[in-house]
C-alpha cells in the first residue's frame, strides 16, 4: 500500500513539472513570434513630401476627367510650393515624383519643375512650371517664383522678353548652362503639344534680373544673321523631331523641317523632318545657327 501512495505522489510530481514546462514553453514561442513582426517604416521630412506628392500626380495621371487632373494637379503645385520654400530643401532630390520633370543647372542655383495637364480638348495640355532658386549654394532658404503660361496671348513669341510671371508654356526636358563674361544663360529645351494639329518644339532663354526675378527671352538666336529672343519649331503630328543640345561637340542640333506638300508651305502642320540637322552654336554670347551645308556629327541619340 505504501509502495502504490508512492508511486501515485511520484506520478502527480511529474505531471505538475511536465505542465509548467509546457507553459513556458508556449511563453516563450509568443514572444519568439511577436519579435519577428517588422516595424512599418515611417517616413518623415522630405520623404513624406515626396510620398504625398507622388500619390498625388499618380492620381492626376489616372483620373478620367480633366477638371479631376486639374484639381489634382492645383494641389501638387500647393505642396509643391510649400515644400521648397523649407529651408535646405534644395539640398533634396524630388527626381522620384513622377510625370513631373526636373532640371537642375550646372552650378546648382536654379532648379527647374514643368508638368502638364491633358484639357477637355483633345491634344491640347495646360503647362505649369515653378523655379527654385538661389543666388548662392549656401543660401538655406531659396525664392520660389510659380509661372504663368501666357504664350496664347503673345502675338510673335519669337520676338518677345517675358518678365515674371509670364511665361511660354511648355514641359522642359533640357537645360544647357552658358556665360558671356558675368551675364548667366540657362538655355531651354522644351515640347508642346500645341493645339492638337501640331507640335511644337522651343528653345528658349532664362536670365534673372536685378531683383533675382525670372526672365523668359534674350535677343541672342541669331538665325540668318538676325535676332530672336527664342526659337519655336511648329511641324506635323505624324512627324518625330528631335532637338537636343550634344555636350560632345558642345551644340544644340535640331533636324531640318520642310512641307511635305510644296503647296502647303505655309502652313506648319504639313512640315516635317527628313532626318537631317542644323544647329546653333554658343559663341560671343550668342546661340549662331550652323547652315545646312557645315557639317555637323550627332554622336547619340538626341534627348527628346
Amino acid at each position: 500500500m505504501y509502495r502504490v501512495f508512492k508511486l501515485l505522489i511520484i506520478g502527480f510530481m511529474l505531471f505538475a513539472v511536465n505542465n509548467m514546462f509546457a507553459q513556458q514553453t508556449d511563453s516563450v514561442t509568443i514572444v519568439t513570434d511577436s519579435t519577428n513582426v517588422i516595424p512599418k517604416r515611417i517616413l518623415t521630412g522630405f520623404e513624406l513630401d515626396v510620398d504625398t506628392m507622388s500619390k498625388v500626380m499618380t492620381k492626376a495621371e489616372a483620373a478620367e476627367s480633366a477638371t479631376e487632373k486639374s484639381q489634382l494637379s492645383d494641389r501638387f503645385e500647393e505642396i509643391l510650393i510649400q515644400t521648397l520654400k523649407k529651408e535646405n530643401s534644395f539640398s533634396h532630390m524630388f527626381d522620384s515624383i513622377p510625370y513631373v520633370k526636373q532640371l537642375i543647372s550646372a552650378d546648382s542655383l536654379v532648379r527647374i519643375f514643368s508638368w502638364s495637364i491633358p484639357t477637355e480638348k483633345k491634344g491640347v495640355h495646360n503647362y505649369h512650371c515653378i523655379i527654385q532658386y538661389r543666388k548662392v549654394k549656401t543660401t538655406k532658404v531659396s525664392d520660389v517664383f510659380v509661372l504663368d503660361d501666357t504664350k496664347n496671348k503673345i502675338p510673335l513669341p519669337e520676338h518677345e522678353v517675358l518678365k515674371y510671371p509670364n511665361w511660354y508654356g511648355c514641359d522642359y526636358y533640357q537645360m544647357v548652362q552658358k556665360t558671356d563674361g558675368k551675364k548667366i544663360y540657362y538655355t531651354l529645351i522644351g515640347h508642346d503639344f500645341n493645339d492638337g494639329n501640331s507640335f511644337k518644339k522651343c528653345i528658349d532663354v532664362l536670365t534673372f534680373d536685378r531683383r533675382n526675378n525670372p526672365v523668359f527671352g534674350a535677343p541672342i538666336f541669331l538665325i540668318d544673321k538676325k535676332p530672336q529672343d527664342r526659337i519655336i519649331f511648329e511641324y506635323s503630328v505624324q512627324s518625330v523631331m528631335k532637338v537636343s543640345y550634344y555636350p560632345e561637340i558642345d551644340q544644340i542640333a535640331f533636324n531640318y523641317l520642310y512641307p511635305v506638300i510644296p503647296e502647303k508651305k505655309n502652313d506648319r502642320r504639313y512640315y516635317v523632318s527628313d532626318g537631317t540637322y542644323e544647329g546653333l552654336m554658343f559663341k560671343l554670347g550668342k546661340w549662331i545657327k550652323i547652315p545646312l551645308t557645315t557639317s555637323l556629327t550627332v554622336p547619340s541619340p538626341p534627348i527628346t
